[in-house]
């Protein structure tokens, strides 16, 4: 036996004699507590349904180009519309085209621009619409954003965000509901 497996086994002897030691009124105690903080968990939850998916986004991209004016949006539909999840309605008025931008449905140019952006010292956020397109801009993400500092000695830096709405329940379709993040999480680099 290793030494973690006799303290792993001595925790287990040390809860069981607790657990033992525990009246029925305690576990009843306990129970209710853990029930009482599922309500509150179930309160907060739909509280953030009510609010709106992705209102902590929102708030998140508003504060970083308010502290950040190298910090850019753009993506498909930013500007005017807003994007297509009401995220960056508003960001047009207030930060200008110059930093919310809408872009042509050309994802591989828009990365591309943003790792270039990057390079020069900008911050961008190039927001795919769904995270199925990050295949189509494979080259400017996984060969460049993620291996340009290796390949300059770590003399250029590309601090850019990419945003990829992902995953199915919204009902959205074969080319809108794939999650990769793991494929892209799992790229070195990146």
């Amino acid at each position: 036996l290793t030494l973690e497996t006799l303290a792993a086994n001595h925790q287990l002897i040390m809860r069981a004699a607790n657990l033992l030691r525990t009246t029925p009124g305690e576990i009843e105690a306990k129970l209710e507590q853990q029930s009482g903080e599922m309500k509150e968990l179930r309160h907060q939850i739909e509280k953030f349904k009510a609010e709106g998916d992705f209102e902590f986004l929102k708030e998140g991209l508003l504060e970083e180009m308010r502290r950040n004016d190298k910090m850019f949006i753009m993506g498909e539909d930013m500007a005017v519309m807003g994007n297509v999840f009401a995220i960056t309605t508003g960001f047009l008025e207030e930060f200008g085209p110059n930093r919310v931008i809408d872009t042509p449905i050309s994802e591989e140019g828009f990365c591309g621009m943003a790792v270039g952006a990057a390079m020069r010292g900008m911050v961008p956020c190039a927001e795919l619409m769904y995270n199925d397109f990050v295949t189509v801009c494979a080259d400017p993400i996984f060969n460049q954003a993620a291996k340009l500092k290796y390949m300059s000695g770590g003399q250029c830096s590309i601090p850019m965000v990419l945003r990829c709405p992902m995953g199915s329940g919204r009902r959205n379709a074969g080319q809108h509901s794939q999650s990769l993040e793991g494929m892209v999480g799992h790229f070195p680099g990146l």
